[in-house]
């Protein structure tokens, strides 16, 4: 592999993230059996425990003038398990008949949503007759103060003797919702435990998510994945907020704000549950008048956002649902106008949006005291926070996956291109090398030829025709070399030329080629049994052909050139190995360089003064290895030695 193919590979790494797609899919089916797990015990009835509330009553205090006189004697008419009224500014009276089991003489109202604000509880004073004793709690108050610390209001009635009235007052900046349970202490603890390993498995869960989604942001910094980050934040916040975990979390300097904070929070996830959103169906070229609307839409989160600091937290609140309820159908009807298809396909978008849009129907139609609510309306926090953001996960993680995908293709097709620009520049720069050895090399025995040709004509006489067309001869030859060369050349880079394979005498070949050199006399063969050789004959007479004339090229006029051949045996039962050896001393040119002398092209600097293509000792190395063996060069003893492996017969 080249190091542009690995600097790619790494790179490819880099842009799937440094989380593997296994860990997502890990992440996926963990958060999905989470999920499931979570409503699957929401939906359950409750771990059995003993209410002791026998009768509720309901009072609606317009103003909030009553004092607890006037609430003792107005008449109450049943109040539901679960109290939807929506976002009224009233106060609310309940009267509660408690009636406790024998030998018990404290109970435990267990109160719920925990983000009311203000709850006073009028029990009889057994110490003042005709009195009552007043007790507190609310999200304005510290949870660490009270006489019962929780997430959720607990409110304790003591020295109960028997069945025993007590009034509560409500009053909300919020929604007004109320569920009230009369536990003893041992099972309200049960209750509270269970509540807390619920929220554990619920902030697990978030938090994988937003594990995920930091993951895979840092290393695709996906726009979509930069808006669901502080949308999976705030409504992981949400969550803990609504069911009184942020509140118990707050230092106690700051359990005054409880309230404020909650308020903010929700206003803030739909605010940046649009952004995410709009980000997503962007992708997928929806009508042009959705994307409009829901960018107008993030106007209206600022101006609760103004409301609420001002002190106008009700009509915020109450605009803030208005524009859930809006929201889930808006982003169906969008999301069926989109045109591309996009990461993760339409019919997906369209499918998720629909289910989220019935969702936010179900949670927003009871805040807004529309319709009746039911038990699972008590974990409204958990399961809004839960399902919005896994249906937003699945999609993110399909598109997740769409895009790496994608960007994986692309790495393959940018790899291809900058490996075909790569082959086409290094066939350039080989063709321009070409060229100018060619020129380079045709020059001189053209100069050559027009000098014989000269001298031809000026001598009237004839005395130097013999060695003008000595010289011809000579320029024609070296250029016949050359173009033998070249032909050469391209035949072993087109792998066309099949070896044959048959079997050779190896010591007639070699006188033969010795004496085809022009210079026998310099050449020694040393006595060697016959051999024979299994190859291919042209090819062999390229190799040794090239091998001899580059050995009485570079080496001193009138020195002896030895040649040596023997069998090798690799083994008892290896293949047999033919070994030849050419050795000469170094000319004018000296010793070629051993790591580079069978480049292409490549010729030393002192080579250079001679005649050469720089391809004859390429072919040599080229052709030995098609035909099975190789070529090495080494500089021995001062001389420079050749040596060829071939197979045997």
């Amino acid at each position: 592999m080249t190091l542009r193919a690995v600097r790619l590979r790494l790179a490819s790494w880099h842009v799937a993230g440094a989380t593997p797609a296994g860990w997502r899919r890990s992440v996926a089916r963990w958060g999905a059996g989470l999920v499931a797990l979570l409503l699957m015990a929401i939906a359950l009835p409750g771990q059995a425990r003993d209410n002791y509330l026998a009768e509720a009553g309901l009072l609606c205090d317009a103003g909030g003038r009553l004092g607890i006189a006037q609430a003792r004697s107005a008449a109450y008419q049943a109040m539901p398990t679960v109290l939807a009224m929506g976002f009224v500014g009233d106060a609310c009276w309940v009267r509660l008949r408690v009636r406790p089991p024998a030998g018990v003489d404290e109970l435990v109202l267990r109160i719920r949503p925990a983000y009311l604000d203000d709850l006073q509880l009028y029990a009889p004073d057994a110490a003042a007759p005709g009195g009552w004793r007043v007790s507190q709690v609310g999200d304005h108050f510290s949870q660490a103060l009270r006489e019962r610390p929780g997430a959720v209001q607990n409110l304790m009635l003591h020295g109960l003797s028997g069945e025993t009235t007590v009034f509560l007052r409500v009053r909300s900046s919020s929604n007004l919702q109320l569920h009230v349970e009369a536990l003893t202490e041992r099972d309200a603890d049960d209750a509270d435990n269970v509540q807390t390993a619920w929220f554990g498995i619920y902030l697990g869960v978030m938090l994988a998510l937003l594990a995920w989604a930091l993951v895979d942001y840092q290393a695709s910094r996906d726009r979509v994945l930069a808006w669901f980050i502080p949308y999976q934040v705030t409504g992981m916040l949400y969550g803990a907020a609504v069911t009184g975990y942020l509140g118990w979390a707050l230092p106690l300097h700051w359990s005054g704000h409880a309230g404020l904070l909650t308020s903010a929070l929700v206003i803030a996830v739909p605010f940046f549950g649009i952004l995410c959103n709009r980000a997503l169906l962007q992708a997928h070229q929806p009508a042009r008048w959705g994307l409009q609307l829901l960018g107008a839409l993030l106007l209206l989160p600022v101006l609760e956002m103004l409301a609420l600091l001002s002190g106008h937290a009700q009509p915020a609140l109450a605009a803030n649902a208005a524009l859930v309820l809006l929201l889930g159908p808006l982003l169906f009807a969008i999301s069926l106008t989109t045109r591309a298809q996009g990461a993760p396909p339409r019919w997906v978008l369209r499918l998720v949006y629909g289910l989220l849009a019935l969702h936010l129907t179900a949670v927003v139609l009871p805040v807004l005291g529309l319709v009746e609510a039911a038990a699972w309306r008590l974990h409204i926090g958990l399961i809004q926070g839960l399902l919005t953001g896994m249906m937003i996960f699945a999609l993110l993680q399909l598109r997740s996956r769409e895009l790496l995908r994608s960007r994986q293709q692309a790495l393959v097709a940018l790899q291809v291109a900058q490996e075909r620009a790569e082959r086409e520049r290094l066939e350039k720069e080989e063709k321009s090398r070409f060229m100018a050895m060619l020129t380079h090399e045709l020059h001189s025995p053209m100069l050559v030829m027009r000098l014989a040709m000269a001298q031809m004509e000026g001598d009237a006489a004839g005395r130097t025709q013999a060695l003008s067309r000595s010289n011809l001869h000579q320029a024609l030859s070296d250029m016949e070399k050359l173009i033998d060369r070249c032909v050469q050349a391209d035949r072993v880079e087109q792998i066309g030329q099949v070896a044959a394979r048959e079997p050779l005498a190896l010591s007639p070949l070699l006188h033969e080629l010795v004496q085809a050199t022009g210079q026998p006399e310099r050449v020694a063969l040393s006595p060697a049994p016959d051999v024979e050789l299994r190859s291919d004959e042209t090819l062999f007479r390229v190799v040794m052909g090239n091998l001899l004339d580059n050995a009485l090229k570079y080496s001193p006029e009138g020195s002896t050139v030895q040649l040596r051949w023997h069998l090798q045996e690799t083994g008892p039962a290896g293949p047999v190995r033919v070994l030849l050896r050419i050795a000469n001393m170094p000319g004018r040119a000296g010793a070629p360089d051993p790591h580079r002398a069978f480049e292409k092209y490549y010729r030393s600097a002192g080579a250079r003064v001679q005649r050469g293509t720089g391809l004859g000792l390429w072919l040599v190395r080229a052709i030995s290895r098609h035909l099975g063996g190789d070529a090495t060069l080494a500089i021995e003893g001062g001389q420079v030695v050749f040596q060829v492996e071939l197979p045997g017969g």
